[in-house]
């Protein structure tokens, strides 16, 4: 894990040092803040994989001196396919254009996001 979390922690460097020239070139805030945010979300995910890869045991892929068939075999188990997170963009879309329009207008996807919420944990439910 220390490759991605190396990777996404490069990214919010490069976003770090982007959002200061850019703070320094121009003195525009939102530009800065979205830079800012870019930064935040490189930080997160990396933070979250450097300290769980000092948790766990390394992995083949962490290691120089792994060969390649530690690699092989079943890498994790993939949900089968699902109308739930089609209904629930669907949700998102209408409660987005809903609070663009009037806070009235967003019922339909707040009760589509509902409908979409039981339905996939039923379902996870039902799998196992």
């Amino acid at each position: 894990m220390k490759v991605e979390a190396y990777t996404f922690l490069s990214v919010a460097a490069v976003m770090a040092i982007l959002g200061l020239i850019y703070w320094f070139t121009s003195y525009e805030p939102t530009g800065t803040t979205l830079l800012g945010v870019a930064t935040v979300f490189g930080l997160l995910p990396g933070i979250y994989l450097l300290r769980q890869s000092r948790r766990i045991e390394p992995r083949p892929e962490d290691r120089t001196d792994a060969k390649g068939a530690e690699g092989a075999g079943v890498v994790g188990s993939f949900p089968e396919s699902s109308v739930w997170p089609f209904v629930l963009a669907g949700g998102v879309a209408l409660t987005g254009v809903g609070l663009v329009f009037g806070l009235w207008a967003s019922a339909p996807g707040v009760l589509l996001l509902g409908i979409a919420f039981v339905g996939a944990s039923l379902e996870s439910r039902s799998t196992h």
